[in-house]
């Protein structure tokens, strides 16, 4: 049985359109399906640990990614840097959009899955076009990897399931259409600038929760509705810096660093301009 996709394995080859990758492989490599301009679909077997660099760049086509492998290596490539990750580059940019799907045994979402950015490249239009991502039903995922949602800048919305205890540095960061999101009751740490510039309106943050890094809401682009059942009693600095806080929902004492405005507290009645100066809010 198959076990590796090699490098440049089906590069160009425009008339395929759909690829199913067995159980049994255990590799993808470089610009393995580089260039497939008509590939609309694409599954992702179990065993998959390692991806590599321009695997699937310039799949314009692309409408759906079924992402079953269960421990995939993170995607980071020794000589290059962090920022020179293109798997997904230019994914799905002339269709209405990628529907992502994580499979029910997924341990894992590496980290730089679908982040394309480095430090040469200005604009966005090399990110792929990614709309929806669903966990399927029984979900194992433990942790969503640093950087593996960044930027996906058409996706609206996500439900993290219960399974998931960590939340990487920057997974969601740079989503600006993400106007809605449902963080499960199993999560423990939201990872620096998790959700940094991203559109959230309403947001609640479980009493699961031990660990919110530095910038993890921050210049959020939506005036935001937020309850907080977090419990240690502090909130990260600047953890919502520069974001417009129209409510505050909370169960505990919390204390605040960093925030641009509040405009309600619930409980209480005043109105906060709290620039970058610490604010305790009691219950």
């Amino acid at each position: 049985s198959v076990t590796s996709i090699y490098y440049q394995a089906f590069s160009r080859c425009s008339s395929l359109t759909s690829v199913v990758i067995p159980d049994s492989v255990t590799s993808i490599g470089e610009y393995a399906l580089y260039g497939c301009s008509s590939l609309t679909s694409v599954v992702i077997g179990d065993n998959v640990t390692t991806i590599g660099r321009n695997a699937f760049y310039n799949c314009t086509a692309l409408t759906e990614i079924q992402f079953n492998a269960t421990e995939c290596a993170d995607l980071l490539y020794e000589g290059f840097g962090n920022g020179d990750n293109f798997v997904f580059a230019y994914a799905g940019q002339n269709g209405a959009g990628i529907k992502v799907t994580i499979g029910a045994n997924v341990k894992k979402i590496p980290a730089y899955l679908f982040f394309t950015n480095n430090d040469r490249v200005s604009d966005f239009a090399h990110k792929p076009n990614i709309t929806r991502v669903e966990f399927q039903e029984g979900s194992v995922c433990e942790s969503i990897g640093d950087y593996a949602f960044t930027y996906c800048r058409s996706l609206t919305s996500v439900v993290i399931p219960d399974s998931v205890t960590m939340i990487g540095a920057s997974a969601f960061k740079g989503c600006y259409s993400l106007t809605s999101v449902v963080i499960g009751d199993g999560v423990t740490t939201i990872g620096e600038g998790a959700f940094h510039s991203s559109g959230l309106k309403v947001l609640t943050i479980p009493g699961s929760v031990t660990s919110i890094g530095q910038y993890a809401f921050s210049k959020n682009a939506s005036e935001l509705t937020i309850t907080i059942r977090y419990n240690s009693g502090k909130i990260a600095d600047y953890m919502l810096y520069n974001t417009d806080i129209y409510a505050v929902v909370m169960e505990n004492g919390i204390t605040f660093k960093g925030v641009s405005k509040i405009e309600h507290v619930i409980p209480g009645t005043e109105t906060h301009d709290m620039a970058t100066d610490d604010y305790e809010v009691k219950t």
